[in-house]
């Protein structure tokens, strides 16, 4: 933005990077003192904070209490060191405070904006912490971007193309372990699961040291602890060797005197590391699995490797194809992203430019033609509909007497009642055919493009059940003119049998329209009602009704095969609606298929039939509790 000084911030456990934007120039890593990473470690002593390098230079020299890491340290409140007590906001306010000097120092004046990332495991408190530390080092106030939803930004700026509704997987390895599971939407990106574990750079070098300093103890015969700030120099020394080792085989590492210097070797390493390494692969199929995502949805899961850990990816590959088939990607294919201690930072640019885009400039996006998937989702249901409202024309039969109001019919009530219901079940099914042409609801603010689809969804599912009681009205009043009769009776077998249909989808569109967001399987998917139930339900009602009501077409054992064979298709067809996955689906649907065989007869029959509305409810019933279900996590999530 030209005349505007910006500035993208990775606070991260260890140290700090930055990207600075002047005017008139591109985006650059901010310099402290020639260096492009600044050290979070700060000093405290009665009450002053030194941050950065000078920070552990006077660990050596003067008294205090040296904090190497004041970000673990945030949630704390204050924290007593250096001979008093300073607030955990102060601790991390002076190394942002350093970011705002050198910006200052660069640019001649402070930055304009301010965007952070913050990891995606932070609740508001912490963030609300962090938001304070910038204010006091005197920073504006940063929109904070989630570690994960940055990479996933970057990678898709960077040529990756990741879809909406298409999801990616994020294993970040630093001081500690964040694996993430982040998947594209409307407006944006949403964080589906994160999983945090301590396996990192912390942890390897903290046993490294440890290994070390035991192998030269124990030869050299040297005994008693070494100091606090000795353990902290043998610390640093270790993470600075095994940084080498990726471009040399064995570092010589310098310990506290009288101890000698050892020297690390790269199988060292591998060694101590190994734990980390199974901790991290681990996390992220844990990640994966917490997610719940569709496996054919998956771009592409991705390592960011800052801590340089051998095998990181060949282990999180391993892991992987190891998992239970449907809960991660088949064959897996696990890349590490270079240069990773920079793929946050830049991709935080990336996605604070999209984010400042005006929504209202931002067209909600089309769904596609519908594939032959969701053709048939309409066509199978409306089909069966109007075939058994015409089955049902065709073997009603009326009886007249000369004073018309004692004309009455006897027909297959049922079949009315399953017609009525796959009316509404296959305008259901076009509810997001609907929602791409309908106008966008009308509102008194501005609405982001996800939740503006959200709306027009649950406005299209409105429609839907508008349009399908509407069919279902126009049925019963055809069959009225048709047969000369009241238009009541034809309309109490049409239009209660839909009445769960109609209640629980309406609940449904509520849901999306209150809580907004996208269902993980996408919207078109969302809509999907099972095609074997629609199916099964419209040769159950017409087997039964063609042997009840048309006995003398067929013989007696073909007879009693349609009646008894539709009653248990109609049970089956019930346990497929009201089923939750394909495992309930097997195990409801014998049970109901013998129940159906056993009950039906001429007087069972139309209720039966009126009953399977009640099943198609329960499954619009748990699309509403799904999703309200999920919206509620997600804002538990980010809430802890």
């Amino acid at each position: 933005m030209p005349g505007v000084v910006q500035l993208s911030i990775d606070y991260g456990a260890v140290d700090t990077v930055a990207l600075a934007r002047y005017p008139e120039s591109g985006w650059a890593p901010l310099l402290f003192d020639a260096s492009p990473v600044l050290v979070n470690a700060v000093h405290v002593s009665d009450g002053a904070i030194v941050a950065g390098a000078k920070a552990l230079q006077m660990a050596d020299s003067t008294s205090g209490d040296l904090e190497l890491y004041p970000r673990r340290r945030l949630g704390e409140g204050q924290v007593h060191g250096g001979g008093s007590a300073v607030e955990a906001v102060d601790l991390v306010a002076a190394t942002l405070r350093q970011v705002a000097d050198a910006v200052l120092a660069a640019a001649g004046r402070p930055a304009d904006e301010v965007v952070m990332v913050v990891p995606a495991v932070w609740g508001p408190r912490r963030r609300t912490l962090l938001r304070q530390a910038a204010h006091r080092a005197g920073l504006p106030s940063p929109r904070l971007v989630e570690a994960p939803v940055a990479v996933a930004r970057h990678l898709q700026t960077t040529g990756t193309q990741i879809p909406v509704g298409r999801w990616i997987a994020v294993c970040d390895v630093g001081a500690t372990t964040e694996a993430s599971v982040v998947r594209r939407t409307a407006d944006g990106w949403e964080v589906l699961a994160t999983i945090a574990d301590d396996a990192g750079a912390l942890a390897v070098d903290a046993a490294v040291a440890d290994e070390l300093l035991s192998t030269v103890t124990t030869a050299t015969q040297q005994q008693g602890p070494l100091m606090p700030v000795q353990l902290v120099d043998v610390t640093a020394a270790v993470a600075a060797a095994r940084r080498s080792l990726t471009v040399s085989d064995s570092v010589v590492v310098p310990l506290p005197a009288p101890l000698p210097a050892v020297v690390l070797t790269h199988s060292q390493v591998r060694k101590v590391a190994a734990a980390a390494v199974d901790a991290a692969a681990h996390a992220l199929r844990q990640a994966i699995v917490a997610a719940e995502v569709s496996p054919p949805d998956c771009v592409g899961v991705w390592v960011l490797d800052q801590v340089g850990l051998p095998g990181i990816a060949e282990r999180g590959a391993e892991v992987l194809r190891a998992a239970d088939a449907g809960s991660v990607p088949h064959t897996p294919s696990v890349q590490v992203i270079p240069d990773p201690r920079w793929v946050a930072v830049r991709g935080a640019v990336d996605a604070s430019a999209a984010t400042n885009v005006s929504a209202a400039a931002e067209d909600v996006p089309v769904p596609p033609p519908p594939p032959v998937r969701r053709v048939l989702g309409v066509a199978v249901p409306a089909f069966v509909s109007l075939a058994l409202w015409g089955h049902f024309l065709s073997e009603a039969q009326l009886y007249t007497y000369i004073d018309p109001r004692g004309n009455y019919m006897i027909g297959p009530w049922g079949e009315l009642a399953v017609a009525g219901v796959m009316a509404v079940l296959a305008c259901l099914c076009a509810g997001m055919m609907l929602a791409a042409v309908l106008p966008p609801p009308v509102t008194l603010a501005p609405l982001t493009p996800g939740l503006l689809q959200a709306r027009r969804v649950a406005t299209g599912v409105l429609a839907a059940l508008g349009l399908g009681v509407s069919v279902a009205t126009m049925y019963a009043l055809i069959a009225s003119i048709t047969f000369g009769l009241p238009i009541g009776r034809f309309l109490h077998w049409l239009l209660y049998p839909t009445v769960p249909v109609v209640v629980l989808g309406a609940l449904a569109a509520l849901a999306v329209w209150r809580l907004g967001g996208e269902p993980a399987e996408g919207w078109h998917a969302w809509f999907a009602f099972p095609l074997r139930s629609a199916a099964l339900a419209g040769l159950g009602a017409a087997a039964a009704a063609k042997g009840l009501y048309a006995p003398g077409t067929t013989g007696v054992v073909v007879n009693q095969v349609l009646i008894h064979g539709g009653g248990a298709l109609l049970g089956v067809a019930a346990a497929f609606a009201v089923g939750a996955g394909p495992r309930s689906r097997v195990i409801l649907s014998g049970p109901l298929a013998a129940l159906g065989a056993a009950l039906i007869a001429w007087f069972t029959f139309d209720l039966m039939a009126a009953g399977y509305g009640l099943a198609a409810g329960v499954w619009w019933g748990r699309r509403a509790w799904q999703f309200s279900a999920a919206a509620v996590v997600r804002r538990r999530d980010r809430a802890a």
